[in-house]
C-alpha cells in the first residue's frame, strides 16, 4: 500500500524500485504458488475448493486486497518506464496477469489488472505482443461481454490502445465480433 502511494509521486523512486527488483517480486507475489495439505480454496481465482496433497501446488498467499495492491504497485511501477517494462515482461509478468483477467474477477482486483495491463503492456511492443499471443486480447473481450460495469467502462479505453497499438489485437477483435455473428 505504501508503494501505491508513493510510486505516482516520484520517477526517481520507480526506476531505483526497478533496479532493486520490486517488479519480479511483486510478480512473484500475484502469481504465489506452494506446496498445499488438506482442503484449499483456489481464490483469488476461483471459489472452488479442492483436496490436496503435499504434491498439488495450488496458488495461495494474498488476500484480494493486498493482490489488488500488489498488481496496481506493478502497474505504477511500469507507468512511463520503458526499462520496468522490459522487467515486467522479462519477470513473466504478462503471464501472471492472465488468469486474473476473467469476467468473475472482484471488480476492484479487475480494475487494477486493467490498468495494469495498460501502464505495462500496452506500451511495451514486446509485453504487447505476449498479450496477443497468449489470447489476452480475447480474454480483454470476454471481461467486456460477461464483468460488471465499472470494469466494463475501464476496459475500453483499455482494448481502444491495444488495437492502435498492435495490428493482431486488432484481429483478435475481428475473430471475436465475427463469433458473436454466427451465434
Amino acid at each position: 500500500h505504501l508503494l501505491v502511494a508513493a510510486l505516482p509521486l516520484s520517477p526517481g523512486l520507480q526506476a531505483a524500485a526497478g533496479e532493486a527488483g520490486l517488479a519480479a517480486q511483486l510478480i512473484e507475489l500475484v502469481a504465489a504458488i506452494s506446496y498445499c495439505a488438506g482442503p484449499t480454496s483456489l481464490a483469488p481465482f476461483s471459489t472452488t475448493v479442492v483436496p490436496t496433497t503435499s504434491a498439488l501446488r495450488v496458488p495461495t498467499g494474498l488476500t484480494a486486497n493486498s493482490m489488488q495492491a500488489a498488481v496496481l504497485a506493478l502497474g505504477l511501477l511500469c507507468a512511463d518506464q520503458p526499462v520496468n517494462q522490459a522487467r515486467f515482461g522479462d519477470a513473466g509478468g504478462v503471464a501472471c496477469l492472465l488468469p486474473l483477467i476473467k469476467p468473475r474477477t472482484d471488480a476492484a482486483l479487475l480494475h487494477s489488472v486493467i490498468e495494469c495491463i495498460w501502464s505495462a503492456v500496452v506500451p511495451s511492443a514486446t509485453n504487447l505482443s505476449k498479450l496477443v499471443q497468449r489470447e489476452g486480447v480475447l480474454l480483454l473481450l470476454a471481461v467486456l461481454e460477461g464483468a460488471p460495469f465499472a470494469p466494463r467502462a475501464h476496459v475500453l479505453p483499455c482494448l481502444a490502445d491495444l488495437v492502435t497499438s498492435s495490428p493482431e489485437a486488432l484481429e483478435q477483435c475481428r475473430e471475436w465480433h465475427l463469433s458473436l455473428i454466427h451465434i
